[in-house]
């Protein structure tokens, strides 16, 4: 009979001391409401600004140019200007420094045995389609000569390379640049790039 209430004594203490590591080890193993919340962050791009305030900053298209041959070319009632690489090479790489205002009148030049290039002695507008048109008109000096011609845009203020038109010896270029910005000016050069030299005539219009 003692045997048997000993027998009974240790079994109710190993059940309750199973019942406390149960109880003990549940409640050491976190929930999700126990768990600290996850921070996320965020890495911004090279792009990213932030600051909400910052001027938006309004991108113009890429300068372009395109034929347009069945273009009317205007008259221009003043004198004819005459190019020569002499005037150039007196320039050198500078921009000219006249501005012609295209709204009142039609701009028209001429040249003559240009070997290398030659520029406007003017500058000029862009109109409210961000457009300037230039007629374009080659021969060669030495008969039977074949070859290409560059009509390159420059931006006044940089001298930069707006967009180029490659035209053929001898076929009249009726161009259109497009896309300019309203808010810069812009002249133009004739770039032989054939090994003998060209006479030519050209208007620039709106």
């Amino acid at each position: 009979m003692k045997n048997k209430k000993v027998f009974t004594v240790l079994a109710t203490a190993f059940l309750l001391t199973s019942i406390s590591i149960s109880v003990s080890a549940a409640s050491s193993t976190p929930n999700a409401s126990d768990a600290p919340a996850r921070i996320a962050q965020v890495v911004p791009s090279s792009n990213f600004v932030d600051n909400l305030n910052t001027t938006q900053i309004e991108t113009n298209s890429t300068v372009q140019v395109t034929d347009v041959p069945n273009i009317t070319v205007p008259l221009s009632t003043e004198p004819v200007q005459v190019l020569t690489e002499k005037n150039v090479a007196a320039r050198g790489s500078n921009a000219p420094t006249n501005f012609w205002n295209l709204a009142n009148n039609s701009y028209s030049g001429s040249f003559s045995y240009v070997e290398d290039y030659v520029f406007t002695n003017y500058y000029f507008p862009v109109n409210g389609e961000k457009i300037i048109y230039i007629n374009v008109t080659t021969t060669p000096v030495n008969h039977g000569a074949t070859g290409k011609y560059r009509i390159v845009a420059y931006e006044l203020t940089t001298g930069n390379v707006a967009a180029t038109y490659k035209g053929t010896v001898g076929i009249t270029a009726n161009a259109m640049f497009y896309n300019l910005n309203q808010n810069k000016t812009y002249y133009f050069g004739i770039l032989n790039d054939m090994d003998s030299p060209i006479d030519g005539s050209l208007t620039v219009f709106h």
